[in-house]
């Protein structure tokens, strides 16, 4: 899922700066089944078939994408890591079969976001929750710490890739609280890719109608073709049926 919304996210980005970033570990596991580097260059999905020893160690440079960030996939799984693609020598570590889970060290960026999946994705993993009480629970207490580690650092892109990841799946989270800990953000995260992303994902939060808000005023025709605002019906009952096209 993260991956087809990166895609929507390269549009909003310029030409990436060349970089120098190489992947180097180990995954283990394989069994012959196809390691996949993949990114997003000038808004394409780009998928990099790396050559793994039969031992699970592997070297390959990692191209930069709009975005800034890079995956590994195992063929064939649903699951994957995604890693930000910086300057140096990105370390891998992981097994096959657990796919989401291959860790990827070495950086700065990096270095956080393998501390913010050990500490809060990895840890509250709620597709393993049984039942719908246990699964809201699992994932308040993922808001919760996601919340607490955005709060703690505020210089990192991570911070704000995962704010807009915390808005898209918990919608229902007071959006003001989000607009509190986007404005904690450094000024450099905010102009980042990833804090424009937060801040049009915050606009929409926002806007969303609730009850004693005016509602935001629209013209729209009718099957005949005549124009109707909104306003002519104010103090009146409204039905708007949407349909399906």
């Amino acid at each position: 899922m993260r991956f087809l919304l990166l895609g929507l996210a390269a549009l909003l980005a310029g030409p990436a700066l060349a970089q120098t970033s190489q992947l180097t570990g180990t995954v283990t596991g394989l069994a012959g089944k196809p390691l996949l580097y993949r990114y997003v260059r000038q808004g394409k999905r780009l998928a990099d078939t790396v050559r793994v020893a039969r031992d699970g160690q592997f070297t390959h440079p990692a191209t930069a994408g709009d975005d800034g960030l890079g995956s590994l996939y195992v063929a064939g799984a649903s699951r994957y890591v995604q890693f930000w693609v910086e300057p140096g020598t990105l370390r891998v570590q992981g097994d096959a079969a657990q796919p989401g889970r291959i860790r990827v060290t070495g950086t700065p960026e990096n270095d956080l976001l393998d501390e913010y999946n050990r500490t809060v994705d990895w840890k509250y993993d709620a597709t393993a929750a049984k039942g719908e009480a246990a699964y809201d629970s699992v994932r308040r207490l993922a808001g919760q710490a996601a919340r607490q580690f955005i709060k703690s650092h505020p210089a990192a892109r991570t911070s704000a890739y995962e704010l807009y990841w915390q808005t898209l799946t918990q919608p229902k989270y007071p959006a003001d609280q989000y607009a509190a800990l986007a404005r904690q953000l450094t000024p450099a995260v905010r102009q980042s890719l990833q804090g424009q992303l937060v801040a049009k994902r915050l606009k929409i939060l926002q806007g969303q109608p609730t009850v004693g808000r005016p509602v935001a005023d629209f013209t729209i025709a009718d099957t005949a073709g005549v124009q109707h605002s909104l306003a002519t019906y104010r103090g009146q009952y409204v039905l708007l049926d949407f349909w399906g096209h």
